[in-house]
């Protein structure tokens, strides 16, 4: 039986599990989609192999069909990811549409996703008194006005730098100017950096500058009405200028 094992470090090397060392340990191939961390992780997972040398040497296209590929001399093969194998990684995704198509056995293995993380660097501890909303601003639905009182986090937001995401910059700009005001926070979440200091924070009116500090790591997170009404004035975290990472 062919069998894709799906698995995951989480969202940092310290974060992967003793069910995805055990399970990496007995397949018979195991690539990582992320590039230069296989040598991280070389100490419980030896054989590891990284797909490509440099970030965006390969297209998903490409990367699927290495993997596939190693089914015609292996029986189990693994692929190392970044968060979890099922929340937002479309190669993942692609990669169980095909071994449906050729009657492969898919395994995917929990791992530390960023949502808890997103919402604990949020300050959403309990959801008494408002609920979360989870979207993309590629694929931005018409958000009705009660979103307002819910905890926003809108992924993909980089995108919306490149000219084809005109439309749904346009859309979110709206939404926001019509249904918050001016000096209403947001704020640049990245898991990857969780530490008080590197969170960047920026108002409603700010949103062109914010597009700029964004990479593919970023989540942008948008309070409640209410909270930011109640909210103590602190101090603002100015934003710092950074390279743009990408997202593994």
């Amino acid at each position: 039986m062919k069998r894709l094992i799906l698995c995951s470090y989480g969202l940092k090397p310290d974060h992967i599990t003793l069910e995805t060392i055990k399970e990496g340990r007995t397949c018979d191939i195991l690539f990582c989609d992320c590039v230069h961390l296989s040598s991280w992780l070389g100490g419980v997972l030896p054989d590891m192999l990284e797909l490509e040398d440099r970030q965006g040497d390969l297209s998903v296209e490409e990367k699927i069909a290495a993997v596939m590929g190693a089914f015609s001399k292996h029986d189990k093969v693994g692929l190392m990811t970044y968060g979890h194998p099922n929340f937002l990684c479309s190669f993942a995704e692609m990669l169980k549409a095909k071994c449906e198509e050729k009657g492969i056995e898919v395994r995917v293995l929990p791992a530390i996703s960023s949502t808890a993380e997103l919402l604990s660097m949020a300050g959403v501890a309990s959801l008494s008194q408002a609920g979360v909303m989870m979207t993309s601003a590629i694929g931005l639905p018409g958000l009705s006005p009660a979103a307002r009182e819910l905890h926003v986090f809108v992924f993909d937001f980089h995108a919306l730098a490149d000219g084809r995401y005109s439309r749904a910059k346009a859309v979110l700009a709206a939404y926001l100017k019509k249904n918050y005001s001016g000096s209403h926070r947001i704020e640049l979440l990245e898991c990857e950096n969780h530490h008080a200091e590197d969170r960047k924070i920026f108002r409603i009116s700010e949103l062109d500058q914010a597009l700029k500090h964004a990479s593919p790591m970023t989540t942008v997170y948008i309070p409640p009405l209410e909270t930011e009404r109640n909210r103590h004035p602190g101090k603002t975290i100015k934003a710092k200028a950074t390279a743009p990472r990408k997202r593994k």
